[in-house]
């Protein structure tokens, strides 16, 4: 009788959430992508059981902010040890194996060796147009949803192929600007502006080049950084600085939102799609980086805000970069999932806490 009673309050909980979130509209979902960061590359604590898993020197108060607002995940994975495998795992909800993405995605290119194992060369034309991809999910929820993505691409073929109503990933890199951090966030925040203006909801994928070396960064934050004590495990203050400047952007964004006053109906969606080179930030305590599938290359930050999620949650439920795709369609209104997808929805989880 307690387990049905439970189980009776929490889906009443559920129904009068969705019941809410539909009176107000299909939600807007923005998802940002950075590169190369790791579990512990923000200030914020992925696991609060766990000191080490936030950095020592590091500043991100965006993210922290973020994280204090909604859900972190403390085990979250990226579909794989490098970007491209990971985007097609985002955009399909299926494993790099099932697409057949597991290195760099130009057609008939199978990078360097890989610890010395033969690779078999086999005819690939990258991701077939065809194919549902997020984009197309949630506009089939409601076609009335403005899609654009945003930054970096790194899958093939483009994102407007693939089912973006809009791509734009010309951002100039300047001293004051590293990697285009803030021209693309700029780009995003008016892509969400013009949304709004023609009354439509979004669904926005930024992908930052940030943290990805070659490491820039703002003068003015690095000379910050240079006169801070540096930290037992993170040390450079150019990485630090280019750490900070992208938590800048993503200032932007929230911003932004707030002036547009759509925070209540807005889900924030952050993640990484690998984690970093072990060589340029400290990955410990995790073993290893980038291109390993040890927990450092592919153990990442995930933090997710939005209505009816708790602020300052944790879950410990194991995640995957392919689960997004399925959370994404379901939050936008589309629990209809097309035959062999791998991801599941972290609706349930959002929803109860964690």
């Amino acid at each position: 009788m307690r387990t049905l009673g439970w189980t009776a309050f929490f889906l009443g909980s559920l129904f009068s959430y969705l019941g809410s979130a539909s009176a107000v509209g299909a939600p807007n979902i923005l998802l940002i992508l950075v590169d190369d960061q790791s579990w512990n590359g923000t200030s914020v604590r992925m696991d609060p059981n766990n000191p080490l898993s936030k950095s020592d020197y590091y500043q991100t108060p965006n993210l922290e902010a973020l994280a204090a607002q909604g859900m972190r995940f403390s085990d979250a994975y990226s579909a794989a040890a490098l970007c491209s495998p990971t985007r097609a795992a985002l955009l399909t909800g299926r494993s790099p194996a099932q697409v057949r993405m597991t290195s760099i995605t130009v057609p008939g290119y199978l990078g360097e060796a890989h610890d010395g194992f033969a690779l078999t060369p086999e005819p690939w034309a990258g991701l077939e147009v065809s194919q549902p991809t997020l984009p197309k999910q949630v506009r089939a929820a409601d076609p009335n949803y403005y899609t654009a993505h945003v930054g970096k691409w790194h899958v093939y073929p483009g994102a407007t192929q693939l089912g973006f109503a809009k791509n734009n990933s010309g951002s100039a890199w300047t001293p004051e600007d590293p990697a285009g951090a803030f021209g693309w966030a700029n780009i995003a925040a008016d892509y969400m502006s013009e949304s709004v203006v023609a009354n439509k909801p979004f669904f926005i994928q930024l992908d930052q080049f940030a943290v990805h070396a070659p490491i820039v960064a703002n003068p003015a934050t690095i000379a910050k950084y240079q006169a801070l004590p540096p930290g037992q495990i993170h040390t450079d203050p150019v990485y630090a600085a280019f750490t900070e400047d992208l938590d800048t952007s993503i200032g932007t964004l929230l911003s932004r939102i707030d002036q547009l006053g759509i925070a209540d109906n807005t889900y924030v969606i952050y993640a990484s799609d690998n984690g970093a080179s072990a060589g340029i930030s400290n990955n410990s305590p995790l073993y290893s980086g980038k291109n390993n599938l040890w927990e450092g290359g592919i153990r990442v930050p995930l933090i997710i805000r939005g209505p009816g999620i708790s602020p300052g949650t944790v879950s410990h439920v194991p995640t995957s970069t392919a689960d997004l795709y399925s959370t994404i369609s379901e939050l936008a209104g589309n629990t209809s999932l097309p035959l062999g997808v791998e991801g599941a929805s972290l609706t349930p989880v959002l929803f109860n806490n964690g």
